[in-house]
Formats: structure tokens, C-alpha cells, sequence
């Protein structure tokens, strides 16, 4: 059996070590024969306990004491060899002699136990991993195996025979089996992802076992790697859990697939989400919590997934939604921990994450400091410490004892994925705004040597695009920098998983007050400086606790926003004067008149000069002076005059409007294939036959109700529960196939129509039909598009959107 194995996925030094061995002892005449026949003798022992030990049962025993013997055997040859007591292994002769290094590390590794036992006692203080202490509130006493060779987990649990587990995570156990205690709880469902050797589960269970009443105890722990999974599940057996722990094999992630591992740096069997194909690798199924948890309601959920977290909390939407009490740990790496191989890797978008869905958090180690915004977990890292353990606790509002309780009204959600719309919509094709992206910078790309990087504007609520949903989109799309217009959509659009911290925002057109500025100083959202006098009373505002971003924006020629030419060269020194708490980052304008040569060259001139006066006054602070400066112009119509800059500010282009683009010598030109991304829809509610005669809407000063409006003819009509003061045109068109249905009355609340009976609509209309809600060209986009009407994404399966929540659809309840 030991052949075979070698022969087939066995390293060369085994076998070369089985037949070594096979030869006869009395070869082995001199003083390195005798020490590689020991080396080779106690390499084949190693690799039959491990074989051994994988197998269980009467082999694991029988394997130790042939290790006992293989040792014997070792220690006869070098007794030969050496002089003196061979248990001092004379380490100066012996390791210049072929194969005497090998003997340590092998050596060491025989001596690895397998099994360690941990027993703690109440109010017992001990050191776990996080190096601060805790102190035991009950007895704990279980086996756990470990690997039987040299491994950072195992190595810690054999030293200090105490689990490898945070203690952070402990305490947050402790805690919650208390609560359950106080609050005669019945049942505790715990998920832990990323188990490794089960320590904490193992632990975990065992500690809610010590709660009286409790009697359903379920702990599903999740571990990819499949050799502690293995050995995780003989603890699980051994300790006789198998009733509480359910050990599965599978990574956690947002969708079912795979996912290549590499190990981490000190151990071989923690791992994180890397690409490649050498030995460290690994390649695991994935699969949404969602999808395996066999219980609805979760109390706690522990993960140590290494930078997925994000794509886990995806993955266990409705889980999070169905738990309203639930308690989640996070362990977060710092971007300087070499634990992360994705550059891209942000530790504060899962909290971002979990802060818009309503969960306070808090770090571990510190209680009561919660994490208001993500500066404070990034300013925690930059003073050196590059792990931390996280706590989110759903928000609840706490009220006197003298006040009565407030029933809330329930949101009604609209689930997209089973066809559940609102009463009308307007559907962004995430698809298309992607591809409008790429056409401009295909066109960008061949007709300049060095094509700037494109910053989006989403101004005017994205030209009616939703200024939220097209931001995300965009970052998805790898999109080199967001303009917004308003606050709110800068802090709700960098709590957003697609927007990662480092994406630059800039707020325009806007001059925000001192509390708001903290708040976006916080966000990393870069202020626009507009004027000398907000500047001027700016300066008087109390240091926030993150750096302020400034760009300053000059006017050439608009006279609408920003600061007089001459205004330039002050504000820079006042800019630079703040430094560090503030930093001037850009400088920026906005063309006037670009149709007209001779406007757009006294404007490019004045723009040219005010750059100039902010260069000089940087060459004069130093490091101040020395920090990135991003220079950015242009609009849609004016993309032309703003290439050799650092940054190209488009709009309307990428929505699909159909921007006529100066050509710098008083012509246009129009680039092909931006495509409109909206479309405004509604549905036919319901549907019935006219009867010729019959009188239809109400009496108006024309006609008396005894004559008219009356139907001439037998026809197909149908409701749309859309109102006149929301759409004020007339052209509705069939979604599918876009035939036109003739308009009979437009009511407040809802619009008539006639299905021809000549259209393919007539033999395929039903209740529930989708229509157009079009102007002229029957494709809505830019302004048109009442803002109260819901925007809705398609086409875009990388972004979550299979939920909508209007907010002013509240479900009342039944007295």
C-alpha cells in the first residue's frame, strides 16, 4: 500500500525513502549511511501516522506505536553514530552529516499530538488569540483534533490548550447565552463560516449546553478546505455533537459555483479567495447561506471568510430579514495585513453594507464605540492594528416606560422577480448605460494618443435616471469617478457595495454647512469650493476628524457658479494654508458658450491663466503643495475641449442623449451609438368591450350627459391606473410590440385606450399587459419622467434588485 501510494501522488524524497530501506542493514557501513537510514526510517513513519490518522479508528492507535518503534529505530543507528547518550542528538556533529537536518523537523513532527483536551474552569482566566484575556463564566471540558504536524492552528490549541477562537467572539457567546438564560429561551440557532478545525463551534456548543431550558441546540459551521472539514467532523463525533453540529463542507458566497483559495501566509489550512493553479491552491464549491441553512431564524452568525464577508451577507439576505434579534461577527482584515491578495479589498463595505440595512455596529474590543461611519474603522487601522472583530446588532428604538408603544406600518415590498410591479415604473437598462460607457471610451481611445479617464455626472438626478441606481451601475462598470449634486446621493451612493472607498466623489454646484462637510469629509466625497465667501466662512469651522477634499472651481464665462479669476491664487493659499486638515485636490471648470470659437477661446484662455495661478501658489507650501492636483472640464457637448486634462466630466452622453459635440471650429458632430436607457411603463389593469351607444367619461360644458361622449363602435379598451398630471402627453405604444393604442380619455387617475383590432396586441391582449408611456420618438429619458415615479433595474444581473420598497406604501393594520 505504501508503494502504491508513492508511486502514484507521493513527493520524491518518500520514495526514495522506501528504497533506501528496503536495502540491507549491513550496506549501511559508514557514519552517513547509518544517519540517512534514521532520517529515511522515521520520514516513512510520518507519513503513515498522517495516513493513519485521516483513516481513524484501531489504525490510529496501531500507527503510534509503530511511530514508538520507527523512533527506537532512529535513535539505535545514531547511537552508533554519535558519541555519548543519543537523546542529545549531538547537534553539532550531527547536522553535518547528509540527512541530519531532516531529523529534527521530523522528529517534531512524530511528537505532534492529535487529540489535545481542553478544560477550563469557571472563572479561570486565560489567553486566547486576540492576546487580551478572558474569564470563564462556566466549565468547558472537550477533545479537539487537530492536524499531526506543524500548522499555525494546531500548533496554538496543542501549546495553550484553549481555543484558537477570538476571544471577542467568545464574550459575544457568553453574552448571548445569558440572554437566552434570562429570556427562557427554548432553541439557539448559531451559523459559523469559515470553521477551520471547529474550535469555536465546538466551544460554542458546548457552552450553550451549560444554559438550563435550552434544549435545542443547532450550529451549522461551514469549512472549505476539505482536510479540516474532515477533521473538524471526528471532534464533532468524538465530543458527541453530532445532534448539534452539522459540518459542511462548502464555501459561503453569494451565488452557487466556485471559488479558487490560496493559503494563507503561516498556515496550510486557512485559506482566502485568490487566483492560480500551484499547490497552495484550492478550488471550492460556493453556495448561498441562503440556500443551506435548514432553519429561518438565526440568533448569531460568526465569520471568518477572509475578505468575503460581503459576498456572504449577500448570500444571506433572507435569513437577515427573517431574524430580527440576530448578532453579527465579522472578523475584518486591514488592507496592510498581506492576508488579502485583492488589491481592490475594502474592510468597510460590508460594514457600509450592513449600516444601510439597519444594523448598528460596533468593534469588539472596544464597548459602546459604535461605528457611525466607516472613518472611524479606517482611522483604526492606519494606527497599525490590522484585524478587528465587528458586532452588528439590529437598531431598536427605546422608548420610557410611561410611553405607550408606536405600531409601525410595514413596508409593502414588490418582488420583481415574480413580475410584481407598482402602478407605473421607469426601467434603467443597466445593460445599455454599460455599453454607452464603452462606446465612449472606444471613441476616446482611438482618436487620442492618451485618453483621460471619464468621470460620470449625475446631475439632475442622473437625467431622470435615479442618481443612486445609474451611480451604482456605473462603479460597477469600473466608471474612474462619480459627480454628484446632491449630498444625499453621495452618502447613500458610497454606503453602496459596487462604490468602493477609493472611487473618487466629487459634490458640484453645491457649498455644503459645517456639519454636512464632517459627514462628507467621512466618506471620502471631495467638496467643491464656489465661492469666496463660503470659503471664507469655512475657515471658521472646528477641524473635522477626517481630511476635507477640496476642488475649486473658476468661472470662464457661464456667470453662474464659482470663483472670479482673480479670485483663484487667494482661495489656493487659503486652501493649502489648512493643510493637513485640508487638502486642495482639483481645480475645475465649466465651458459657456461652446458652439462659438471665438466665446470658447477667450474661455480656454482665462481657464488656462487661473490654472497657472493655482500651480504657482502650490509651488510655494511644500507637501501641501506636492499632493495630486486633478484638472477636469467639459460636458457632453464639449468632450473635445477637455481631453488633454486629467479627468473628462461627461453627462447627458452616457444616458443616450443625443448630444450635438462641438468640433472646436463652430461644427458638430454626433457620436454613433449611445443608446436612451429609460423607458417609462405602465400595465393594462383591466380590459372590457365597449357597447356602441353607450355613453363613456363625465358630463363636461360640451357635451350634455344625455349626449355624449358616446361609443360609435364595438372596440377592445383598456385601463392604465396612470393619471393626467403625471403624463402629459399622448402617445401609448404595446411593450412587445410596439404598435401605438389609440388614447380614448385621460381621466386624474387613469388613461383609456383602444386596442386595434387590426394589431398583433388585439390577439395577444391580456390584464396585466405592459405599455410604453412614450413622447414623439416613444423613448422616455432625461427629464421627462415624473421623479416620484420608481426606477427599476434590467438588464443587469450583477446588481441585487429583485426587491423593491417603496417608502409611501405602507400596509395598514387590520383593526
Amino acid at each position: 500500500c505504501l508503494a502504491s501510494s508513492c508511486q502514484s501522488n507521493e513527493v520524491v524524497p518518500l520514495q526514495l525513502s522506501l528504497d533506501f530501506l528496503q536495502e540491507s542493514e549491513s550496506s549501511c557501513g559508514d557514519k552517513d549511511a547509518r544517519v540517512l537510514r534514521a532520517a529515511a526510517t522515521l520520514a516513512v513513519a510520518d507519513w503513515a501516522r498522517r495516513t493513519a490518522m485521516q483513516k481513524g479508528g484501531a489504525s490510529a492507535s496501531s500507527a503510534q506505536e509503530g511511530v514508538q518503534r520507527a523512533i527506537a529505530k532512529a535513535q539505535s543507528l545514531l547511537m552508533q553514530v554519535l558519541p555519548g547518550d543519543a537523546s542529545f542528538l549531538g547537534l553539532e556533529e550531527l547536522s553535518t552529516l547528509p540527512g541530519g537536518a531532516e531529523l529534527f523537523w521530523l522528529l517534531d513532527r512524530l511528537q505532534c499530538a492529535s487529540m489535545v483536551d481542553t478544560v477550563v474552569q469557571p472563572h479561570q482566566f486565560w489567553m486566547g488569540a486576540d492576546n487580551v484575556g478572558m474569564r470563564n463564566d462556566v466549565k468547558i471540558n472537550y477533545q479537539l483534533f487537530v492536524f499531526p504536524y506543524r500548522e499555525l492552528v494546531s500548533d496554538f490549541v496543542r501549546a495553550r490548550k484553549v481555543p484558537y477562537c477570538n476571544e471577542s467572539i467568545l464574550r459575544v457567546v457568553q453574552t448571548l447565552a445569558r440572554r437566552l438564560h434570562r429570556t427562557r429561551a427554548s432553541a439557539v440557532h448559531v451559523v459559523e463560516i469559515g470553521a477551520n478545525l471547529g474550535d469555536c463551534s465546538v466551544w460554542l456548543a458546548k457552552r450553550m449546553q451549560a444554559v438550563p431550558g435550552l434544549r435545542r441546540i443547532k450550529v451549522l459551521a461551514l469549512e472549505a478546505v476539505p482536510a479540516a472539514a474532515a477533521v473538524f467532523q471526528k471532534s464533532v463525533e468524538w465530543n458527541n455533537l453530532t445532534d448539534v453540529i452539522q459540518v459542511v463542507n462548502v464555501a459561503a458566497g453569494q451565488l452557487k459555483g466556485a471559488v479558487s483559495l490560496q493559503a494563507k501566509p503561516m498556515s496550510s489550512n486557512s485559506y482566502t479567495v485568490a487566483e492560480g493553479s500551484s499547490p497552495d491552491f484550492a478550488t471550492v464549491e460556493t453556495r448561498a447561506l441562503d440556500d443551506i441553512t435548514p432553519f429561518s431564524n438565526i440568533n448569531l452568525i460568526v465569520s471568518h471568510t477572509n475578505g468575503q464577508e460581503l459576498s456572504v451577507l449577500r448570500g444571506a439576505m433572507r435569513i437577515l430579514r427573517k431574524s430580527p434579534k440576530i448578532i453579527i461577527v465579522l472578523q475584518l482584515y486591514g488592507p496592510e495585513s498581506g492576508v488579502i491578495r485583492d488589491p481592490t479589498y475594502d474592510p468597510c463595505r460590508p460594514v457600509r453594507w450592513l449600516v444601510h440595512r439597519g444594523f448598528e455596529i460596533y468593534l469588539s474590543h472596544r464597548k459602546g464605540l459604535r461605528l457611525e461611519a466607516p472613518g472611524v474603522l479606517r482611522r483604526y487601522f492606519a494606527e497599525g492594528q490590522q484585524v478587528v472583530n465587528v458586532i452588528a446588532v439590529r437598531k431598536h428604538r427605546r422608548r420610557l416606560l410611561s410611553e405607550p408603544p408606536v405600531m409601525q406600518k410595514p413596508r409593502t415590498c414588490l418582488d420583481l422577480s415574480k413580475g410584481e410591479r407598482p402602478n407605473s415604473w421607469a426601467e434603467v437598462d443597466g445593460r445599455v448605460l454599460r455599453e454607452n460607457l464603452h462606446i465612449v471610451r472606444i471613441y476616446l481611445e482611438t482618436h487620442f494618443a492618451e485618453a483621460p479617464p471619464i468621470g460620470a455626472v449625475l446631475k439632475a438626478n442622473a437625467y431622470g435616471h435615479g442618481a443612486v441606481l445609474a451611480g451604482r451601475v456605473l462603479a460597477s462598470a469600473k466608471i474612474d469617478a462619480l459627480f454628484v449634486s446632491e449630498v444625499e446621493t453621495g452618502l447613500i451612493l458610497r454606503m453602496a457595495p459596487e462604490v468602493p472607498m477609493f472611487l473618487p466623489m466629487i459634490l458640484l454646484y453645491r457649498s455644503p454647512g459645517m456639519a454636512t462637510m464632517c459627514k462628507l469629509a467621512s466618506a471620502n466625497i471631495t467638496v467643491s469650493v464656489l465661492s469666496m465667501a463660503w470659503l471664507q466662512q469655512a475657515l471658521r469651522w472646528p477641524s473635522c476628524s477626517s481630511k476635507v477634499r477640496l476642488h475649486i472651481m473658476v468661472d470662464t464665462g457661464l456667470n453662474r457658479e464659482g470663483l472670479a479669476a482673480q479670485e483663484v491664487a487667494e482661495a489656493a493659499t487659503i486652501v493649502l494654508q489648512k493643510w493637513p486638515s485640508w487638502s486642495l485636490d482639483g481645480f475645475y471648470t465649466h465651458w459657456c458658450c461652446v458652439y462659438d470659437p471665438v466665446e470658447m477661446h477667450r474661455s480656454l484662455a482665462v481657464f488656462e491663466h487661473a490654472l497657472g495661478l493655482v500651480q504657482e501658489a502650490r509651488s510655494t507650501f511644500g507637501d501641501a503643495g506636492n499632493q495630486p492636483l486633478t484638472v477636469h472640464t467639459s460636458s457632453s457637448s464639449s468632450i473635445l475641449f477637455g481631453v488633454h486634462y486629467d479627468l473628462l466630466r461627461i453627462g447627458g452622453l452616457l444616458f443616450g442623449d443625443p448630444v450635438a459635440i462641438s468640433d472646436g471650429a463652430g461644427g458638430t458632430m454626433r457620436l454613433p451609438g449611445p443608446h436612451r436607457t429609460l423607458l417609462w411603463k405602465s400595465k393594462i389593469t383591466t380590459m372590457r368591450w365597449s357597447v356602441p351607444g353607450e355613453r363613456f367619461s363625465r358630463c363636461t360644458a360640451n357635451y350634455g350627459c344625455e349626449r355624449g361622449p358616446v361609443f360609435e363602435k364595438r372596440m377592445l379598451l383598456g385601463t392604465i391606473p396612470v393619471g393626467a398630471y403625471e403624463f402629459s402627453d399622448s402617445n401609448i405604444v404595446s411593450s412587445h410590440f410596439r404598435e401605438k393604442l389609440n388614447l380614448i380619455e385621460k381621466s386624474t387617475d387613469a388613461i383609456l385606450v383602444e386596442i386595434p383590432s387590426t394589431s398583433r396586441s388585439f390577439h395577444q391582449a391580456f390584464e396585466g399587459m405592459e405599455v410604453l408611456l412614450c413622447a414623439e420618438s416613444c423613448v422616455q429619458g432625461l427629464f421627462n419622467v415624473p421623479e416620484h415615479v420608481p426606477r427599476i433595474l434590467v438588464q443587469d444581473p450583477s446588481i441585487e434588485f429583485s426587491i423593491y420598497c417603496p417608502s409611501h406604501l405602507l400596509l395598514e393594520f387590520d383593526s
